[in-house]
């Protein structure tokens, strides 16, 4: 429902806007297929809404890219977990690692040997 219902309901009968309270429920469903989220962040007096650019399928990264993101699916994965599922070299799987971080397509959860990697 609305943050602001008198707010909206003056917005509704003024055709400005065409249903209420559907805007968040219609940017999730617009992302369902994407590997990348919208990001909603709540304040008390707003309303923060990131939208990263749509990264449908694999064919967006690059292969190793790709590979990385194949192997991540659904999982929460150690660094070596992955190196061991990809035949990549150490070096290779931080620097892939770190690249899809940056790109906010995977996070990085703890440290030290408790390091996990997940999409997001």
């Amino acid at each position: 429902m609305f943050r602001n219902p008198k707010l909206g309901s003056v917005f509704f009968r003024i055709r400005y806007i065409e249903k209420f309270g559907t805007g968040i429920s219609r940017i999730k469903n617009a992302y369902n297929d994407s590997l990348t989220k919208p990001e909603f962040n709540f304040f008390e007096n707003s309303i923060s809404v990131v939208l990263p650019l749509v990264k449908t399928t694999l064919n967006d990264f690059d292969e190793d890219e790709a590979k990385i993101l194949d192997v991540l699916k659904g999982k929460s994965l150690t660094r070596i977990q992955i190196e061991q599922m990809t035949k990549f070299s150490k070096d290779k799987s931080i620097r892939l690692l770190n690249k899809l971080i940056k790109k906010n397509i995977i996070m990085k959860k703890g440290q030290g040997r408790g390091t996990r990697y997940q999409m997001l």
